[in-house]
């Protein structure tokens, strides 16, 4: 169960959530999460979509007011096709929307986010001072009938431009801070390892005020800027994905909630999702048959594979947040079929973004 925060120079990691599996074997701890309330007091929980990737090993829990208990709700998130690796998706966006009835369950400890404790707009330069908060695997203890765990606090400088670039980050969708275990101090300057940061993600990453060295103090700060998914050892660094993202997922699925999130619109500069369609190595060489654009394409599928992932890395340096959907033979000419077109890049398309707004809906839990 969380422990007490109430001490913690931030209040806002109230909102942090630890996450639980279980697989009908065992329960144990895999992660963390947001909570949120949107709209007409709508409880989300944000989170890493590698988290609800274990969605198909068991049920997703919580703490409530009766124990760790399972999930009641609906989930989306991006999901990525068939061969190709989740570490290949710099985004990680997930979240899971709780039943209102299930959401009065939630363990009184947790207090959700308002819209407010979030800044969409949030300015970064190097050395800016973000906190990532969440629930260390290693600091767990969970059995069948008691589970302990423990909320930490990693804080660190904003990366220099140059790791961005090294690493195929972009500024204006990542936030990136400098990390280092070994060199890690207490607020009180004594120089302490802290635990693993494995079982974070998911968690928060919140913005410290830009005059906090003059003021020493968090006072004021503590909003929520993105949300944590990779802890990048060898580079020494923690990286979050900016929480517009995570918004804009959520207002595809709920239309309803667009005007309460008060998201930019696209001439702010903020990047939209894009589909980039996915192919199956095994349907490659019948599905290139099948296209009446295939001089355009490759015979390889893997030098297709080569070109798509070429094509991920550089849009997603530029700030482009990138989708890939697979498509099957079957559904493309079925697709094509129903709509009397040409099975062209177009159609291809069509039909990708169409499967698209079917992901990012939520599927019950």
């Amino acid at each position: 169960m969380p422990g007490d925060l109430s001490a913690r120079a931030f209040t806002q990691p109230d909102a942090l959530v630890p996450l639980f599996l279980d697989d009908g074997i065992r329960l144990q701890q895999v992660s963390s999460g947001v909570a949120i309330r949107l709209g007409e007091d709508e409880l989300f929980i944000l989170c890493a979509a590698h988290v609800t990737d274990l969605l198909t090993q068991g049920l997703l829990c919580l703490p409530t007011s009766g124990g760790i208990t399972g999930i009641k709700g609906a989930h989306g998130g991006v999901r990525l096709p068939r061969g190709m690796a989740r570490s290949s998706d710099k985004d990680d966006i997930a979240y899971l929307r709780l039943n209102a009835s299930f959401a009065e369950t939630l363990d009184s400890r947790i207090r959700p986010l308002d819209r407010e404790d979030v800044h969409l707009h949030e300015t970064l330069v190097e050395d800016d001072i973000y906190t990532f908060g969440g629930y260390p695997i290693s600091k767990s203890k969970t059995s069948a009938a008691h589970s302990e765990t423990e909320v930490f606090l990693y804080t660190g400088a904003a990366a220099a431009p140059v790791k961005y670039q090294t690493l195929a980050y972009n500024p204006s969708t990542h936030i990136l801070i400098n990390f280092n275990r070994k060199t890690s101090r207490t607020p009180d300057g004594e120089h302490r390892i802290p635990p693993h940061p494995k079982g974070i993600s998911g968690g928060g990453v919140f913005a410290w005020r830009k005059d906090w060295a003059e003021r020493r103090s968090t006072a004021g700060g503590g909003h929520l800027v993105a949300i944590g998914h990779s802890y990048l050892a060898q580079h020494h660094c923690l990286v979050g994905t900016r929480i517009h993202l995570h918004l804009y997922l959520i207002a595809k699925a709920f239309p309803h909630l667009l005007k309460t999130l008060d998201l930019p619109d696209e001439e702010s500069g903020v990047p939209l999702f894009m589909t980039m369609i996915w192919y199956p190595r095994a349907e490659w060489e019948l599905m290139r048959k099948d296209f009446v654009d295939a001089d355009k394409y490759p015979l390889s599928w893997n030098d297709w594979r080569h070109r798509a992932e070429k094509g991920l890395e550089t849009l997603g340096s530029r700030g482009t947040v990138m989708i890939p959907i697979e498509l099957s033979r079957s559904e493309i000419a079925a697709y094509c079929r129903d709509k009397n077109i040409p099975n062209d890049s177009q159609a291809r398309l069509g039909l990708a973004n169409e499967k698209l707004m079917r992901q990012v809906r939520a599927g019950d839990l």
